[in-house]
């Protein structure tokens, strides 16, 4: 009902044939007049340039216009407001051309029915034979959420587990339970350094050695000196049959 007393008021304040919206609709379409220039041929037929395009529209007899926007919205477009203003100027406006379906008079008529007002649900009549089911419950795809439960304040709190109650906290200064060394109140006391193990590992004796100048400290990437070309790889394992027979006629 509260819409409906809005749209009321609104029919009061309204002067013009046509409704509010179907007057913007038109306001705007009339920005593109400029663009729109009319050619009569004399008996109420014209030829209006639109840009690159070109419309026949029609004014005396009946109104259309080959775009078809008057015929799909029943709201003239630029080109059929074009051709009125060049054959009635100001004598015929356009929205003389509009359906009736977005005149004012419609409009109060599709409001003037009366509407009756309804009760709260609370005086709503209640019917046994009639209960309304709530719909099933679809189980969604994915892992469910944890939403927990809000308490009352009158609700007491939860209890902690027995296994949260079996665990003591032990502070590391000053080796007391109940807090741990972040909140002691005790000096902190510092800890003695680390002592040198009496078997090292097998890494603390490696010694790094260059492959090309044979000294220790570095490796070949770092070295300074001249890298030494390496020799020609001999073949490994024993010489085939022929290497043998060459070998032997050189000997001979």
């Amino acid at each position: 009902m509260a819409s409906n007393l809005v749209t009321i008021k609104d029919m009061e304040s309204v002067t013009s044939l046509v409704t509010p919206k179907t007057l913007a609709t038109i306001e705007k379409r009339k920005k593109s007049l400029k663009w729109c220039q009319p050619l009569s041929n004399g008996r109420g037929i014209y030829e209006v340039d639109h840009g690159k395009n070109k419309y026949v529209v029609h004014v005396r007899d009946t109104t259309s216009c080959s775009c078809r926007e008057y015929d799909l919205s029943g709201i003239p477009c630029c080109q059929i407001m074009c051709a009125l203003w060049a054959e009635y100027k100001e004598t015929k406006l356009p929205e003389t051309v509009v359906l009736d379906w977005f005149s004012v008079e419609k409009w109060k008529l599709c409001y003037g029915s009366l509407m009756f007002p309804v009760n709260g649900m609370k005086l709503w009549e209640t019917h046994s034979d009639v209960v309304v089911m709530p719909p099933p419950d679809r189980i969604m795809p994915g892992r469910p959420k944890n939403n927990g439960r809000v308490r009352d304040p009158s609700e007491a709190a939860s209890q902690p587990s027995q296994n949260s109650q079996k665990a003591i906290v032990t502070c590391s200064n000053c080796l007391q339970t109940g807090h741990n060394i972040r909140t002691c109140e005790q000096e902190i006391v510092p800890k003695p350094p680390k002592l040198v193990p009496l078997f090292p590992s097998f890494h603390a004796k490696t010694v790094m050695t260059c492959s090309n100048c044979q000294q220790t400290g570095h490796n070949k990437r770092k070295c300074r000196l001249e890298l030494v070309p390496k020799p020609s790889n001999q073949p490994r394992g024993r010489p085939s049959k022929k290497q043998k027979t060459i070998e032997d006629t050189n000997v001979e």
